[in-house]
């Protein structure tokens, strides 16, 4: 497993960093984001009903179904994580040229 925790699907299976290559841990992030110039108050809105909807048990199921799950992260500390994907990744992103199409 290259993610930083196990697998609900495949708990018998360690995690990379638990066979000592924490350097291949990859992880993908499902994150919402608004324009910087958007009103707080349009972004708490936001927020709050979309974790509420997030915990809602049917949904909660659906993801557990598909090995996913909601960490909650919002504001600076979902900017962090966003900054620390790009840190990693954009030295290598630039020296091979890739591009979206």
């Amino acid at each position: 497993m290259t993610s930083r925790q196990r697998s609900r699907l495949a708990p018998e299976l360690p995690t990379v960093g638990e066979a000592g290559l924490k350097s291949l841990e990859q992880e993908v992030l499902y994150l919402v984001m608004a324009p910087a110039a958007t009103p707080d108050a349009v972004v708490q809105t936001l927020q709050k009903h979309i974790i509420e909807a997030l915990k809602r048990p049917d949904l909660q199921a659906r993801m557990a179904n598909l090995d996913l799950f909601y960490e909650g992260l919002t504001g600076a500390a979902a900017s962090q994580r966003v900054e620390a994907l790009h840190t990693r990744y954009g030295p290598i992103v630039k020296a091979t040229g890739m591009k979206v199409e």
